[in-house]
């Protein structure tokens, strides 16, 4: 079963509200966020996933729609070790079918996102349950390399550094799906904004790319979180702050029953395609 890096606790924690949630306190690591530079600018296209439980995905494969689960076309994926993740197949490049969100069961927005671009793609994924940009995700222009942060740039740097990718392979853009962890917290989430455009500076100068694709995908509000608001207004107001960013709202996709905020199965789907259609409006004919 694979893995890849939400922990049960955190899981639970997220699908409850905000028991639990943003409470922790969790300290840069020692060791400073990798400096990648530019990436090639060859055929090969390598997107960026991230963000908590839902960019891992905890969708149903067997909920899928017809075709939606179609056998792999050319895609690949990279799914880097998480906090808890160390599994042996875990940091190798695989081809991208239905069952690469928390286990072989399980489905990310990564499969809408490759069906739907014009040409094969490789996705970078790196996604930790029950974070936050408070305590997981801030990048050095909002306080310090935060251990997301850092962990999302050694995962960009071993993927492209893989024996098995292709020469000539480039970062061609940025997908977040994160921001149900700061929503709990008033502080948190007032600061989310400032944040979320630290952390995409700073990938960006990391990667080598100042004008890099970035989609940021809304979370979906739940009546359990208080400041869900201010999260959402946060990612939807992000194209006004920064260039070469896009974005778009998942409240009217469903998620499971109850309080759970985890999207099913043909929301993933969507929510992949929605991060296809938006990176591809964001990159010049």
């Amino acid at each position: 079963m694979r893995i890849l890096a939400v922990g049960l606790p955190l899981v639970l924690a997220l699908a409850l509200g905000c028991s639990g949630q943003g409470n922790g306190t969790v300290f840069p690591p020692a060791e400073p966020a990798p400096s990648i530079g530019a990436t090639d600018t060859g055929p090969a296209s390598v997107y960026v996933l991230a963000g908590q439980s839902n960019a891992e995905g905890i969708g149903n494969v067997a909920d899928l729609l017809p075709g939606q689960s179609a056998p792999p076309t050319g895609d690949w994926i990279y799914l880097a070790p998480g906090d808890d993740g160390q599994a042996a197949w875990l940091g190798i490049w695989t081809p991208l079918v239905a069952g690469d969100g928390g286990d072989s069961a399980q489905v990310g927005p990564e499969l809408g996102f490759a069906r739907s671009m014009p040409g094969p793609v490789r996705v970078i994924k790196y996604a930790v349950g029950g974070t936050s940009m408070d305590t997981f995700w801030r990048s050095p222009g909002a306080g310090g390399a935060f251990p997301g942060y850092v962990g999302l740039l050694q995962a960009v740097q071993t993927g492209l550094a893989s024996a098995q990718t292709p020469a000539g392979a480039h970062i061609a853009g940025l997908l977040w799906l994160q921001g149900e962890g700061d929503t709990c917290n008033a502080e948190a989430a007032a600061n989310y904004a400032t944040r979320l455009a630290a952390f995409v500076t700073d990938f960006r100068a990391a990667v080598g790319e100042p004008a890099l694709p970035v989609v940021v995908a809304q979370i979906h509000a739940l009546p359990a979180w208080p400041y869900a608001g201010a999260v959402q207004s946060a990612e939807a107001g992000l194209p006004g702050v920064l260039p070469n960013v896009g974005t778009f709202a998942t409240q009217d996709l469903p998620t499971f029953s109850g309080t759970n905020p985890h999207f099913d199965g043909p929301a993933q789907y969507t929510i992949g395609q929605r991060f296809g259609a938006a990176i591809q409006a964001l990159v010049p004919d």
